[in-house]
């Protein structure tokens, strides 16, 4: 296990459900979530014994989204790292029946071909070895499958998230606290995108991509605790913390034209992919 999973697996012991907690209530102009544009990449055509496998399933709220948009909850799959992540999406009552796998997406314990579509919100981006992660998508997908990820991209300029990373980066200079390289930097570029999800690797022709804004935007204590679960916060010192939401909250005062609300969006990435026949 590489250091990088290590820390994934200790931050989402202590932060379970922390990602579906930021990105379930977020907008993408004024429709739904970046779960959503994901829910939107199954095709509409499948079989009716298809099954979807979500790749980081984490607390199991896209499946659950799914059930409510009529699948069946024994037509899902998830795997993910964290087994705290894990007894949420179990607890879950409307994935009773889903099958949900410890382990990892570098290693699938699935037959081949026996899925239609993968799913992966802002989880494929942290994975190590994303070729080996996409041969066992390719390798489980059926012929057509589709394989789709929402990919985590930079802050809007001027709101929040950007003032919350130029304020943060100088304290985890200071501090020492820096975190172990998560992921590979292609899972979250254009250019990346279309070289890992290319022929070469067995899909049909280029992704399919298209770049999202979400609003986090809300009352200031509701946008801190979602900044504040992000990885990079995990391990600084408590002062550390501190000044930093202190230095936050003053910065982000009067900051938009609603006296309530601090302005927050982050651009997500969507890559969708047709496996080859």
């Amino acid at each position: 296990m590489s250091a990088a999973e290590s820390f994934l697996i200790r931050f989402h012991r202590a932060h379970p459900g922390c990602t579906s907690q930021a990105y379930a209530q977020g907008r993408i102009d004024g429709g739904g979530s970046s779960y959503d544009v994901l829910a939107d990449c199954v095709p509409d055509d499948l079989p009716e014994e298809a099954r979807v496998l979500d790749l980081g399933c984490g607390d199991g709220h896209l499946l659950e989204l799914l059930v409510r948009r009529g699948w069946r909850a024994s037509q899902l799959l998830g795997v993910d790292l964290s087994a705290q992540e894990l007894g949420l999406a179990r607890d879950r009552a409307a994935l009773h029946g889903a099958r949900l796998m410890h382990g990892r997406a570098q290693e699938l314990d699935l037959p081949d071909a026996s899925v239609h579509a993968v799913l992966s919100h802002l989880a494929f981006m942290l994975m190590d070895q994303p070729e080996r992660v996409l041969a066992q998508v390719t390798r489980v997908l059926a012929p057509g499958g589709v394989f789709a990820t929402v990919v985590g991209g930079g802050p809007k300029v001027g709101d929040a998230f950007e003032l919350f990373i130029d304020l943060l980066l100088p304290i985890v200079r200071r501090v020492g606290a820096p975190l172990p390289r998560l992921g590979d930097r292609r899972c979250r570029t254009e250019q990346g995108l279309n070289e890992l999800l290319g022929p070469a690797a067995g899909f049909v022709g280029l992704p399919r991509i298209q770049d999202f804004a979400v609003d986090l935007g809300g009352p200031f204590e509701a946008v801190w605790l979602n900044l504040s679960t992000m990885y990079d916060l995990y391990e600084l010192p408590a002062d550390a913390l501190e000044e930093l939401r202190t230095a936050f909250a003053a910065a982000t005062r009067g900051l938009g034209p609603e006296p309530d609300r601090v302005p927050c969006s982050m651009f997500v990435r969507c890559a969708r992919a047709v496996r080859q026949d």
